[in-house]
């Protein structure tokens, strides 16, 4: 067997590689871009273990059902919205109680066999035990508003946090393994999907635990949370674009102009 060097890789390369990488295409069936999609998404656990933690927290998680009613928010923007229409309110006390400890929002996609798409998860962590009459406004959002937009209620659950583990599963972000790409072709195409809802949702795989900035999404007419990824993907396809020019420029370099009239494409 040929003799090959060792690679030593540092917590600093891992690091800037999780930065720095670029996901692949069909993300979900590359161990690598798995690989450290996990390991990002685990980065915010450093955070939170040296913070002074609450003995309980409320959670809720929504789940964007992929039905004709609400295919429309299988987006960011759609998320955002939704986010949006579950904490605006001019009740102060409410605002008060929301704002007592950090947020935390998750962003995923769930396998449900149901369904031939995967359904988009929202989960937002309050760390804090919200007061009884939040959770009930919480419940009456939910039954009211937001089952308009994801065509299920969603749910709100109490916490206790002893361990460091229950830590670790309360800011888990599951990684869909093996998910397709999303395409616009077949039935995506058949239900009217539009080109850039499938660039956004073939984007979620990628959304890290983020830290809400609570008096911005509260007091804001319009919540914009994924900016970042927006850019990114505005980049893309700026960079597809260059490539279809430049290959056009190489073929002015090889051919005449009038042999180029002739070529059959």
């Amino acid at each position: 067997m040929k003799k090959t060097s060792t690679i030593n890789i540092t917590q600093n390369d891992l690091d800037r590689c999780l930065a720095e990488v670029e996901l692949c295409e069909n993300v979900m069936s590359h161990p690598c871009s798995l690989f450290f999609l996990d390991r990002r998404n685990r980065r915010i656990l450093n955070e939170i273990k040296l913070m002074q933690l609450p003995a309980e927290v409320t959670t809720i998680k929504i789940r964007i059902l992929p039905t004709e009613m609400s295919k429309f928010y299988y987006s960011l923007n759609g998320i955002e919205t939704i986010i949006y229409n579950l904490l605006r309110n001019d009740v102060k006390p409410f605002e008060k109680d929301l704002k007592r400890g950090d947020v935390y929002l998750k962003v995923y996609y769930e396998q449900d066999g149901l369904f031939t798409l995967p359904v988009i998860c929202i989960e937002m962590i309050f760390m804090t035990k919200l007061h009884p009459k939040s959770v009930d406004r919480f419940w009456l959002i939910l039954q009211s508003e937001i089952v308009l937009f994801t065509s299920a209620v969603g749910d709100i659950e109490n916490v206790e946090l002893k361990t460091d583990k229950d830590i670790e599963n309360l800011f888990h972000v599951p990684l869909y393994v093996g998910c397709p790409e999303f395409k616009l072709e077949g039935l995506l195409k058949s239900k009217r999907f539009r080109e850039e809802q499938i660039e956004e949702m073939n984007h979620i795989h990628g959304i890290a635990p983020l830290k809400l900035d609570m008096d911005y999404v509260v007091n804001n007419s319009r919540v914009a949370l994924f900016d970042d990824i927006r850019d990114a993907i505005k980049l893309s396809r700026k960079e597809k674009i260059q490539d279809v020019e430049d290959v056009h420029d190489y073929i002015i370099t090889l051919f005449p102009q009038d042999d180029i009239d002739e070529l059959p494409f």
